[in-house]
């Protein structure tokens, strides 16, 4: 079965943790999480976006403990969720999971 660790690696890691879809900071929060996806067939648009979803969840639980209020947080949690969505998606490797971050990363789309 087709699996993704999904591990954060983002530059606020002075005050982050990492997550188990890409990458390797020092987490202090919680451990990797593991994203299955082999039952999916990623060339169906469906089950892209399905698995697309899956990884934001990952990336919102690995990056919830810089969650808060402040600014500085508010700054650390975005670029964290970014950086981790995005190395999960590279990890996955996959044309139609690259194209919908593509479509859901531009600036003027709300997240």
């Amino acid at each position: 079965m087709k699996a993704l660790r999904i591990v954060v690696v983002c530059a606020a890691a002075l005050i982050a943790p990492a997550i188990a879809v890409a990458g390797g900071a020092d987490r202090n929060a919680s451990e990797p999480i593991t994203v299955y996806y082999g039952k999916l067939d990623l060339s169906k648009e469906a089950d892209a976006n399905k698995l697309y979803g899956q990884l934001q969840v990952a990336a919102r639980q690995i990056c919830a403990p810089l969650d808060g209020r402040e600014l500085r947080r508010k700054a650390a949690w975005k670029a964290c969720y970014s950086e981790t969505l995005a190395n999960a998606v590279l990890q996955v490797n996959r044309e139609a999971v690259t194209a919908l971050h593509q479509r859901e990363a531009r600036p003027n789309h709300a997240s």
